[in-house]
């Protein structure tokens, strides 16, 4: 007798007479109830993809490293639905439908397949079930994706619409939808990705069917996955929901004080020391191409900086009151170690209530003048936007402003332009009062970029004004012959005979991102645009007076954005890991997969837009809030820059705080405990320098034959940034589309990388995402293998690209990226990332582990080794969460923001550091603020203090902190 039956009828499925069963047996019942459609004769690609974009496919032509090769093609049932999966091993390698779309070519992809049942004996059915999925999805709710046609017999045919964020979403982070449950879903080494389950009714009772039809709208890659008939009306499965409340698990974190007290083991002001503003002259690049103060050219300079408001309308971090608290805001920034801030939206800030354009608010003008003379006496430099927002000095200035975009402007029209430069020259050339200095003549000003993430000019639309230029940069392009344009295009739907350049219209914002002749020309163009902006720039600022350093173009990862930077004596980048699909709103996605199973992927792309012979600033980055894996973030960020040698990263944003704010929200990291203790751990890794930097460099080059030969414009870095996890890595652009110029002397690399391949780029809403190519690991195996053979590389280095395990050349770093590990052993620290609970010994430290995922450091506090320290950090950091907040089960999909108090996560981790006073030590939990809280239960055996902390158990709830000292 079979059970399999009877569970399945728990999950809603027909649930068969005992006297039916023993009649017809499974098979029979399953026939009945269920037709599974077999897509073996109609599909035309595989679940693999081997090569990214070569017009053979198989799942969207996207690549090894964004298909779907980890689907369970063995699986059967999907959210108590039966399918017929193809085995693309069996059918000649195809077993899905991927429909025609945008980003596919519609050689591969197909408009409409037609299926029949089949074989099957019944075909009554009044309900169609789809398992399917959609690439490069309209964020548009119910805009068309296609239509289902089912023919029944008798010939009526019946059309369903396929509707986005109704019945089926994009692929990557996918959400419940109201009729597309997410029946599976995996992590496919960029993200996590899924298939959708929906049900539609297509008839009010059983009726015989002939044909199923499938057709694109012709917009998203829609790919069909499995399809099956049925006469039962099954209940989608319902989303699990997670809720955090206080409980063994997850406890309440005093956060009543979060402001470090000085002298406490948080008062970071010592151990990276500061002096006045101005004392060794203006912020120069040496020939090292490193900061450095002009009257100590030798010496170069590492900032660590953080981006915090004090005073923007509805931004975190803003209560700090009048002039005394902008006051214990400043020294606050100070004790947390920064000494460098990003002023940033202070447009925005300035333009708040003001009665006019460019008529700043002068209450806030005057607040802010105070800001910059406090920041100044406390030893923090500026690096600061031109300007930050879309409003820009515009009278209703901030979140609420919905007017023509100033990014926009400012790249496409000379009113644009002139209201920049009115803007910034007010603001520079204004005498502070508290200072006696202008800002264009203050040393404290480092960098002034040009405008914050300008690259989304052309993401809505290319601007409208820029059609004459479009088409002056055509004929001089060809000569002024259109023949020439037509031949090399040959399409003629974009460029027809008796056309002439008059008549060519703007290229769609998609175009830029292609490879054909005519996106290569469009991209091209904006190029050419951006070069003509650059000069602008740098010319608008040296006529205000400004000759300190500038810089540009602080989000494209792209090749094309790289060349527009290298006239620019420093590079400013963004980017972030698990960024939200849609911020803080009901559905919004995290990701939540480790960043150290991407090898770091987001601080990658940071690295190869990195040129070798000037400095670099990270201005923005993050692993974000909800991301449970967000505590790996310290050490891979501040440790793998640090190896790099950049002179700053900057998490976004407001890492300074002088209360408890009401709940954790994305980007609000002095309200996260993960957050801010990720920024202690880097202080220490980059700001004190506790990782040396790397001594060889590999260069990575291209020229303007690269990036004229078709996706050359339009990829970024490649396999060549695994590299970066090693050593040194850099770019160097060989060519004449862009002003360029040498600011440092270019270290003699061990290694030229040409470019070829590369990754391809994402875009969103909100962020440009690096989508890397398949054979990244093999093709830095062999280079690995090379420097080795080559004794370029010590041949007793770790580093094994195949088996996911890099070892930096200073043998600080060691990631192994199939373990989800990441360990970091310096003198003075040593720590580890990882969701293993195994124990490891790392150098001094012996032994650590953790019943939870963390991250765990040891660090020394008065820069002696850690084997002789009398004064030791320790940090335990988890995960936290909102009281209350509600998230699907695997933690990704946000419904809830919840509130106040904080949760931490609570686990035990036991520690062993060999020390030679161990017997002379003791330990506190510490607060926020760094003051001890209760005392640590300590034991000494064979040299070594060993730890045991539950902070379950601990009297004022779990803490990140720990302080070891002296008796």
């Amino acid at each position: 007798m079979h059970v399999k039956p009877l569970e399945r009828s728990r999950r809603g499925l027909p649930l068969l007479g005992i006297a039916a069963w023993l009649a017809v047996g499974w098979g029979a019942d399953l026939r009945a109830a269920e037709i599974p459609l077999d897509l073996a004769p109609v599909a035309n690609m595989g679940f693999r993809d081997e090569v990214a974009g070569d017009g053979q496919g198989g799942w969207a032509d996207q690549g090894p490293e964004n298909d779907f090769a980890a689907f369970d093609v063995a699986r059967k049932e999907f959210g108590g639905v039966p399918f017929r999966i193809v085995d693309p091993a069996k059918n000649g390698g195809k077993a899905i439908v991927t429909f025609r779309g945008s980003g596919i070519s519609g050689k591969i992809a197909l408009g409409e397949v037609v299926v029949k049942p089949g074989s099957a004996t019944e075909t009554a059915a009044a309900y169609l079930y789809v398992l399917h999925t959609l690439c490069y999805a309209s964020a548009v709710p119910d805009d068309p994706v296609g239509t289902i046609a089912v023919r029944f017999k008798g010939g009526e045919t019946r059309e369903f619409p396929v509707l986005t964020r109704r019945d089926v979403g994009d692929w990557w982070h996918p959400p419940a939808l109201p009729n597309g449950a997410v029946a599976y879903s995996r992590f496919n080494g960029n993200a996590t990705v899924g298939v959708y389950l929906s049900q539609f009714k297509i008839a009010d009772a059983p009726r015989e069917v002939e044909s199923v039809t499938f057709r694109t709208a012709g917009k998203a890659v829609w790919i069909v996955v499995g399809a099956t008939l049925s006469t039962e009306a099954h209940s989608l499965p319902a989303e699990k929901h997670f809720i955090a409340r206080e409980s063994a698990e997850w406890k309440a974190a005093d956060m009543a004080d979060i402001v470090a007290e000085p002298g406490s083991a948080l008062d970071l002001s010592q151990a990276i020391p500061t002096e006045p503003v101005g004392t060794h002259g203006r912020v120069i690049v040496n020939k090292a191409g490193d900061f450095a103060f002009e009257q100590q050219p030798d010496k170069g300079i590492v900032f660590w900086p953080t981006t915090s408001f004090f005073a923007n309308p509805g931004t975190p971090g803003v209560e700090v009151g009048g002039k005394e608290g902008v006051k214990r805001f400043v020294e606050a920034i100070r004790r947390q170690g920064y000494n460098m801030v990003r002023v940033h939206f202070h447009d925005y800030y300035l333009m708040a209530d003001a009665k006019a354009d460019l008529e700043f608010n002068e209450e806030h003008l005057d607040l802010f003048d105070y800001y910059i003379a406090c920041l100044k006496e406390n030893g923090i430099y500026v690096c600061m936007d031109g300007m930050s927002t879309d409003s820009g000095f515009r009278k209703g200035s901030g979140w609420a402003y919905k007017g023509p975009s100033l990014k926009r402007e400012v790249i496409s029209t000379d009113e644009g332009r002139e209201h920049y430069r009115a803007g910034v020259a007010k603001l520079l050339t204004h005498l502070n009062p508290y200072t006696k200095t202008r800002l264009v003549d203050d040393p404290i000003v480092v960098v002034i970029n040009f405008l914050n993430e300008v690259e989304f000019y052309s993401f809505g639309g290319i601007p409208a004004p820029m059609l004459g230029e479009w088409q002056a940069w055509l004929r001089q392009r060809y000569h002024g012959d259109p023949a020439a344009l037509a031949r090399a295009w040959n399409a003629p739907a974009k460029f027809r005979e008796g056309m002439t350049f008059d008549d060519v219209p703007l290229f769609a914002p998609a175009a830029q991102w292609g490879a054909d002749p005519y996106s290569v020309d469009a991209g091209l163009f904006l190029v050419a645009v951006e070069a003509r902006t650059n000069a602008w720039f740098e010319k608008t600022l040296r006529d205000i007076g400004y000759r300190g350093l500038l810089g540009a173009w602080d989000m494209g990862k792209q090749y094309r954005n790289i060349v527009s930077r290298a006239a620019f004596p420093v590079v400013t980048m963004h980017n972030y890991y698990a960024h939200p699909s849609d911020f803080i709103k009901e559905g919004s996605h995290v990701e939540q997969e480790s960043s150290i199973a991407t090898a770091g992927q987001y601080w990658r792309a940071c690295a190869g837009t990195r040129f070798a012979d000037r400095p670099f600033l990270v201005t923005e980055y993050g692993h974000v809030f909800w991301s449970a894996s967000r505590y790996e973030e310290g050490l891979l960020f501040g440790g793998y820059s640090a190896l790099q040698g950049f002179q700053g990263t900057m998490a976004h944003c407001a890492s300074v705080a002088l209360r408890k704010h009401a709940r954790i929200v994305p980007f609000d990291v002095g309200a996260d405990p993960v957050a801010r203790a990720n920024q202690v751990m880097s202080a220490f890794l980059l700001g004190r320098g506790d990782v040396a930097p790397s001594r060889r460099t590999v260069e990575l080059r291209f020229d303007d034959r690269y990036l004229e030969a078709g996706a050359g414009l339009n990829l970024s870095a490649g396999p060549g940034t695994l590299l970066s996890l090693i050593c040194r890595f850099g770019t160097r652009y060989d060519g004449t589309l862009a002003k360029t110029q040498a600011y440092g002397e270019r270290p003699k690399p061990i290694a030229v990388i040409n470019a070829s391949g590369g990754s391809q780029v994402s875009m969103t809403e909100h962020t440009m995402d690096v989508v890397e190519k398949g054979g990244a690991d093999e093709k830095a195996g062999a280079l690995v293998a090379t420097l080795k053979e080559q004794g370029l590389l010590p041949k007793e280095n770790l580093s094994d690209p195949a088996k996911g395990i890099y070892q930096s050349d200073t043998g600080e770093l060691l990631m192994e990226t199939k373990r989800n590990t990441l360990t970091v052993v310096t003198p003075r620290f040593e720590g580890i990332a990882t969701d293993k609970p195994d124990r490891r010994a790392l150098g001094t430290v012996r032994g650590v582990e953790s019943t939870v995922p963390a991250s765990v450091a040891v660090i020394s506090l008065d820069g002696l080794p850690l084997a002789k320290s009398g004064r030791m950090l320790l940090v335990y950091n988890t995960d936290a969460l909102n009281s209350g907040m509600e998230l699907s089960e695997d933690h990704g999909t946000l419904f809830n923001l919840g509130q106040g108090p904080t949760l931490i996560r609570t686990g035990v981790v036991k520690v062993a550091v060999g020390n030679e006073a161990a017997a002379g030590l003791q330990a506190w939990a510490l607060g926020f603020d760094g003051k001890r809280r209760e005392k640590i239960p300590c034991a000494v055996e064979n040299g070594e203090l060993r730890l045991v902390v539950d902070t379950a158990r601990l009297e004022k709830g779990p803490t990140p902190f720990f302080e070891i000292a002296r008796k």
